[in-house]
């Protein structure tokens, strides 16, 4: 059996609060999607759900998710972003990374679920969600979850939170920067670097995602 030939990737899909999503890939078909929420546009309900199916052999799905807690939202709030993943064809392939930084005091909830029936085999999944802490108070919790049904599937998940590394903020700090200038470089690492996973090869389109990710720092107060 032949594998499906790959589609062109398209232009890298950028969204900003979206109030939910839901995405069917077909046959060969590529995407790349990056999905941006901050705390001051929390949805009424406080939930965002987000579901992908992969319905076509050889579907290929490349998404980051950004969240940013803006210190200057008034009040303690909870939100809770849903993702559901679902390879539904055999020899597709994912890969979610949710990268959230944590300036104030509210809570996020990352409640993810990849599932894989037993008809999608040679499947290769992969989701990682990692948490900035700037400040204390914040509350990130991640629920990573995989439902694997079929075989010979390559899947797995992974999830972290901490607050800036201390020796790099001083060697920045060493090289002239402020405490603001170095934190907002970290910050910018932080982002840019789940940005080496996604699908894309043209070095013009790096560049545009990396000035969209500066672009950010107009909802942070430090």
């Amino acid at each position: 059996m032949t594998t499906p030939k790959k589609q062109s990737v398209p232009m890298t899909a950028w969204l900003e609060n979206p109030a939910g999503r839901r995405v069917v890939l077909g046959q060969g078909q590529r995407r790349n999607e990056v999905l941006v929420f901050n705390s001051s546009a929390r949805p009424p309900n406080g939930t965002v759900s987000l579901n992908y199916s992969l319905l076509g052999e050889g579907a290929d799905l490349h998404l980051l998710i950004i969240f940013l807690d803006d210190a200057a939202t008034p009040s303690p709030e909870r939100m809770e972003i849903d993702l559901q993943i679902e390879h539904r064809a055999p020899r597709t392939r994912a890969r979610a990374t949710m990268r959230a930084i944590m300036n104030g005091r509210q809570s996020l909830n990352f409640p993810a679920t990849v599932f894989v029936p037993a008809t999608a085999g040679q499947t290769d999944t992969h989701l990682r969600c990692d948490a900035l802490m700037l400040r204390e108070g914040s509350f990130f919790r991640p629920m990573p979850a995989l439902e694997i049904l079929a075989n010979d599937v390559k899947a797995g998940h992974a999830a972290s939170s901490a607050p800036p590394d201390e020796e790099s903020l001083f060697f920045l700090r060493t090289r002239g920067l402020s405490e603001k200038e170095a934190r907002n470089m970290l910050i910018e690492a932080f982002l840019n670097h789940s940005l080496d996973g996604m699908a894309i090869k043209e070095g013009a389109k790096i560049e545009q995602l990396q000035e969209k990710i500066a672009g950010l720092f107009r909802y942070f107060v430090l």
